[in-house]
């Protein structure tokens, strides 16, 4: 249930999201990650009382995952409190040396185009794993987004010299160096 939902929520489907939540909490009553999805979803459809509410119900309950850090994170980004980075804090702490939890985080800020918090996560991802070429085409995209044209270029890059033809890197490092898909396309080729 919380990946469906949390799949969703990836293809910007909030209020599907939110519906597949509350079907996922009519069998798992109070499960604490499928309330932070929820809170999710709901945060991202400018629900904030009840994206605060169901942050308050998951943290209440017993444990303490780096997801439900990180949604709480999300939470109080969007409601401009900056408790966030207490909160992102956490979800790293829950997942000490884990290269996916900087990345998610750096991924929320990029949704809330939150392009500098972003990529300092993303920087700290990458310390830690270098081999994915997921994390260096959403590095391009929050150094696109401060203007860093040309590392966002060489980002793009290493995305595609680690997986040839991945259309998102190959769209970004066309604009990174200011021609057509085709072109970067051709001269990767070569």
């Amino acid at each position: 249930w919380l990946g469906q939902v949390q799949s969703l929520l990836e293809l910007r489907e909030a209020h599907e999201a939110r519906v597949w939540a509350d079907k996922g909490l009519e069998l798992f009553r109070n499960d604490p990650e499928l309330l932070s999805a929820k809170g999710v979803a709901s945060v991202r459809l400018g629900d904030l009382d009840s994206a605060m509410a169901l942050s308050d119900a998951a943290l209440a309950e017993k444990g303490g995952s780096a997801y439900r850090w990180r949604a709480r994170g999300e939470v109080l980004l969007v409601r401009e409190d900056r408790n966030e980075e207490f909160c992102f804090g956490k979800a790293l702490a829950a997942a000490p040396g884990d290269w996916f939890e900087p990345l998610a985080i750096g991924r929320v800020y990029l949704h809330h185009r939150k392009y500098a918090p972003a990529l300092r996560y993303l920087e700290t991802a990458a310390e830690r794993k270098t081999s994915s070429a997921f994390l260096w085409e959403t590095m391009g995209r929050s150094l696109e987004g401060l203007g860093m044209t040309a590392r966002a270029r060489k980002a793009f890059a290493a995305a595609l010299d680690l997986e040839r033809g991945r259309p998102v890197a190959i769209e970004g490092l066309a604009r990174a160096t200011g021609s057509g898909w085709l072109k970067a396309l051709m001269d990767l080729i070569r």
